[in-house]
């Protein structure tokens, strides 16, 4: 059993010795007997491991008439959707003598396994009414037995209500890596339930395969509402980095929630999240050649380009260089080094110098073979130039 579950009971249990307390005042036969016993509730106690818990809740009852009481039984049951328990307690039978007074301890040993991981998630994260009954039974020996059944609804509040992911962000991108921030909320609707732990996250690809794991701190007191941020770190083949390198990309994943804390868990709980991909080299394009004499085997060439730096916070520094290619691909000029600093969301033009040998010159269109050398990595993509 998971120890988290252990909260609600306790709070169920806090709330069934509300409702006896109260049908123990209200009795009528209290008024014209004076033999009800009085009734007060100590501080509840409790102890949890991983399959079960104990929960201690100290019942005081006092004999204020003539008579002594006997056969004093307390039962109280919580149930939730399609009547299933939740718990189900009892102490007694007990005896008072007459102006005495009797503490005994409602001991409860429990645990959850009996409920489907659906309920479970439900009580986590669903608003509800849960059924309630409390009875409390008692005898004015050698006279009569009076017994007193109450039933109503406890309005529970979901700990971990309305949850949901942000926009993604991208971040410290770094060769063949990068992490992604993704904002996480929820409202702790419980007016006495403390969500605190740690949210574990994996995201899962189309494939169903792990593609990240991360977590985040929660801390969210009753009656308030949480934000924070999950940090996800994803590596990169060479070629996924070429690729996101050059083209923008929507990556979608499910992201699977468990949240590990004291009190309800939630179990399989997935929720997709798409992570906008901008490219840092968008658009990427280049002028046919010019050429201009050198000497008798080069010619100098130069080639304008332009892309766009599409990423909204990463700035591209680095330099370029490149080859010129025949339509069979073979090498016939060399494109010197070009530096670049290149600023989020900007677009960016410069002219490549180099040299081609002179009897490759006048071709239809080339193949243009630029390589990108950055902090990041090195990147490389051909691009036709075309007369």
């Amino acid at each position: 059993m998971d120890h988290k579950k252990l909260v609600t009971v306790i709070n169920i249990m806090i709330v069934l010795a509300t409702i006896l307390a109260v049908a123990a005042i209200v009795l009528p036969i209290y008024t014209i007997l004076q033999d009800m016993p009085g009734l007060s509730f100590g501080e509840p106690s409790y102890n949890y491991s991983s399959t079960s818990g104990y929960f201690t809740l100290p019942v005081t009852v006092s004999s204020r008439g003539p008579l002594p009481l006997s056969d004093i039984t307390l039962r109280g049951y919580l149930t939730c959707v399609n009547n299933t328990p939740l718990l189900a307690t009892s102490v007694g039978p007990m005896e008072v003598p007459v102006g005495s007074t009797t503490t005994v301890n409602v001991n409860v040993t429990f645990d959850f396994s009996h409920l489907s991981d659906e309920m479970v998630q439900n009580l986590a994260t669903a608003n509800q009414n849960l059924s309630l009954v409390a009875t409390f039974r008692f005898s004015t020996s050698p006279l009569s037995s009076y017994e007193l059944d109450a039933t109503g609804e406890y309005n529970w509040g979901a700990p971990i209500s309305n949850l949901r992911f942000g926009d993604p962000m991208i971040s410290d991108i770094g060769p063949l890596a990068y992490n992604v921030s993704v904002p996480i909320y929820f409202q702790n609707n419980s007016t006495f339930f403390h969500v605190l732990g740690t949210a574990d996250v994996r995201l899962v690809d189309l494939n169903g395969s792990v593609v990240s794991e991360g977590n985040v701190d929660v801390d969210c007191p009753p009656s308030s509402n949480f934000h924070g941020d999950m940090i996800f770190s994803f590596n990169l083949t060479q070629a996924q980095a070429s690729y996101y390198f050059f083209n923008d990309a929507i990556l979608n994943y499910s992201a699977l929630l468990q949240l590990t804390t004291f009190g309800l868990g939630i179990h399989n709980l997935t929720e997709p999240i798409s992570v906008m991909w901008s490219a840092l080299a968008k658009d990427l394009a280049v002028d046919y050649p010019s050429a201009q004499y050198f000497n008798t085997t080069h010619s100098q060439v130069s080639i304008g380009f332009t892309f766009k730096d599409n990423s909204p916070y990463i700035r591209l520094d680095g330099y370029m260089s490149g080859f010129l290619l025949d339509s069979g691909s073979n090498v016939v000029g060399i494109l010197q080094n070009q530096n670049m600093t290149v600023y989020p969301g900007t677009t960016y033009q410069g002219t490549m110098m180099g040299y081609i040998r002179n009897d490759a010159l006048g071709q239809p269109s080339y193949t243009v073979k630029l390589l990108f050398h950055t902090d990041l990595g090195e990147f490389e993509e051909e691009v036709n130039a075309s007369a």
